[in-house]
Order: structure tokens, then sequence, then C-alpha cells
């Protein structure tokens, strides 16, 4: 067929070109396995071979998968060779307990926006709480948080895809439901994080600033 081989199966990939468009191929994938891009769920597979197609940086097509158009706008402009690719039932099944990790804060609240690896990034800082965008992210940040005694305030609007699953919630931590967390979550990037991914503050500073701004949405509600 012409096609010009760039990377292959010994990275775990198939990767080639054929004119303007690249070719990725995902190994072991099963069908019902979420496809994840860089942290964010774009998909549902529908068959054990996937291959994904992109033009220009985006991503067209997804060959033997059922597509989920926001992920994809969320994923926006892709390397497709230097994609981190992953297909997953869950995360882990549930656990029934697991041990507390001793964990100093400091005043610092991380904005993690539909990528709950992003997490991982920012312990190091000392955070005392996580302002969460999406469903998925909120589950997946939450969860890992809570082991360290961390709450978060997530905003999400419904579409979980199940990513993880008998995930634990701190105590303390308010989940807020809109109708596009797309949509609230950039007005809390803008208005209260000024556009930075950290901020000094603490837990009910930023949960109260975050729910006056909640108030003026007639289309959110808090479950």
């Amino acid at each position: 067929m012409g096609f010009k081989l760039v990377k292959g199966v010994d990275f775990g990939i198939i990767l080639w070109r054929e004119g303007d468009r690249t070719y990725r191929g995902v190994l072991a994938v099963e069908p019902e396995d979420l496809i994840m891009v860089n942290g964010i769920v774009i998909g549902r597979a529908l068959d054990r071979d996937v291959v994904f197609v992109c033009e220009s940086g985006r991503i067209v097509e997804v060959r033997g998968a059922e597509l989920k158009p926001r992920g994809l706008r969320k994923l926006g402009h892709v390397d497709l060779e230097r994609a981190k690719i992953d297909s997953v039932k869950l995360l882990r099944d549930e656990v029934k307990s697991r041990a507390r990790v001793g964990y100093p804060t400091k005043n610092k609240i991380v904005f993690i926006d539909h990528d709950g690896y992003e997490v991982f990034k920012f312990l190091d800082e000392g955070i005392c709480c996580a302002v969460t965008v999406g469903d998925d992210t909120t589950a997946v940040v939450s969860d890992v948080l809570e082991r360290f005694g961390v709450p978060v305030i997530g905003i999400v609007d419904g579409d979980e895809d199940g990513l993880l699953r008998g995930r634990r919630l701190h105590p303390s931590s308010v989940i807020l439901k809109v109708r596009s967390d797309d949509a609230f979550g950039k007005e809390v990037f803008e208005k209260l994080f000024q556009g930075r991914g950290v901020i000094e503050g603490d837990f009910e500073y930023v949960k109260l600033r975050i729910l006056e701004l909640l108030s003026r949405h007639s289309n959110a509600e808090e479950p």
C-alpha cells in the first residue's frame, strides 16, 4: 500500500505515513477498552485493531473505536509519534482498605483540567487542595489525594467513562455538577487562578470563591 514505516513494534507501536497523514496502530487492545491519549479519554475500542489517523496535528479518524468528541476537542493538537496512548478497562478494581501516607501540606492549591495524571507532578508541592475539571479527572485525582488526606473541589457534568471503580473521596471534598464542566472550569481558571496552575490559599477560601461563581450559574447544582 506504499506505507513508510517510521517506528517498529519494538516500541509497542506501529507508526507509518502516507501522504499528509500519519497512522499509528495500538497494540494489545480489547473491545470495550477505554482509549486514552495523553491522559484524556477519547473513546472506547470496538475492535482489537485500533488505528489512529492524524493530519496536520489533528486526529481525523480512529479506526476500530467509538469516539468521544469532547475528549478529542480537549486533546487539541497531537504529535502522534510522541503521544502517550493507553488502552485500559479500569485503572484498578475496588480496594477495601489501604494505608494512609503522611503528607506535609502548604497553602498551595492546584488546578487540574481533564488530565488526572497531572496530580503526580504536584505532590512535591505540598498542596492542600486540588480543583479538578472533568468527571474521570475528578475521580482519579480525588482517589489519589484521599490517601494523602487532601480534599478536592471537583467540577463535573456527569459524562464519566467509568475509568476508576471503587474510588475514595476525602470527607471534606466538594463535587459540583454543572451543565458544562469545560465552560465553568475555564471561568474558575481565569477568574480565580488568573491563568496559573498553582495559587496560594486554603481549602475554605477557594471553596467559597468557587461557590460564589457557581451561584451566578442557574444550570449548576451541588449534588
